[in-house]
């Protein structure tokens, strides 16, 4: 659905930073964060949204502290992977812990860490995803802040809410949860 200039208007009136996606992106491309107050006024904001195809503007969640202070540019995902038994119980099966990198506002082409699922705790060096899959991480790049160890804030409400999710469409029965940590 197509918003109207109004109904923008009265979004970016109530969220003084939003998130932008471009109509034809994916894996993050394209994806910026503008700041409403650094324009002159609404219709110069507008103008830009319109010129760069923009194609759905967000709230900007705050993440969790915890995970904000590996990387803070972004909403570190956590994924986690469940699959439905013969059953119809759903089961998490892995998790894996994604972060930022290089001030990227998506955690796309970053890194990802294994977690241990009795503990949710990192149990892995980060791993890049950028295609190379040859990077390791033993601490953020930007923040120094070590990985391996970290407590994923929340993580058995994370899996709780990820076996919900997987119990609405269980025909699929496969399916990794991207799963954002709030305060």
């Amino acid at each position: 659905q197509t918003s109207s200039k109004g109904e923008v208007r009265e979004f970016v009136e109530k969220h003084k930073v939003i998130f932008c996606k471009p109509v034809d992106g994916s894996c993050g491309h394209g994806c910026l964060i503008k700041n409403v107050e650094d324009y002159e006024s609404f219709d110069q904001l507008y103008e830009e949204l319109e010129k760069e195809e923009t194609g759905l503007i967000e709230e900007v969640l705050e993440q969790h502290p915890d995970n904000a202070k590996i990387y803070p540019n972004a909403m570190n995902c956590l994924r986690i992977i469940t699959v439905v038994d013969k059953a119809g119980v759903p089961h998490v099966i892995f998790a894996t812990q994604k972060f930022g990198l290089n001030g990227r506002v998506v955690d796309n082409y970053g890194f990802g860490c294994r977690v241990d699922l009795e503990t949710g705790k990192i149990c892995s060096p980060g791993v890049s995803g950028d295609g190379s899959m040859g990077i390791v991480y033993e601490t953020h790049p930007m923040t120094g802040e070590k990985i391996e160890g970290h407590q994923v804030p929340m993580f058995e409400e994370a899996c709780e809410l990820a076996n919900e999710a997987a119990k609405v469409v269980p025909q699929v029965r496969y399916v990794g949860w991207d799963i954002g940590i709030t305060p």
